[in-house]
């Protein structure tokens, strides 16, 4: 199974932008194409930005 790492800027535009290239990557993850690989940090950065 493909394995991906994102950082903030993607995650962040892909809740932004419905028709972006991000969003499609969200897509294609949700959909089971590939893993989403993340951190503890990233997670935290991606809620600081959001709030």
């Amino acid at each position: 199974m493909l394995k991906a790492v994102v950082d903030t800027n993607l995650l962040v535009s892909s809740f932004i932008s419905p028709f972006s290239y991000p969003r499609e990557i969200e897509r294609r993850w949700r959909r089971g194409e590939f893993v989403l690989v993340t951190s503890h940090e990233i997670v935290e950065e991606v809620n600081r930005v959001l709030r």
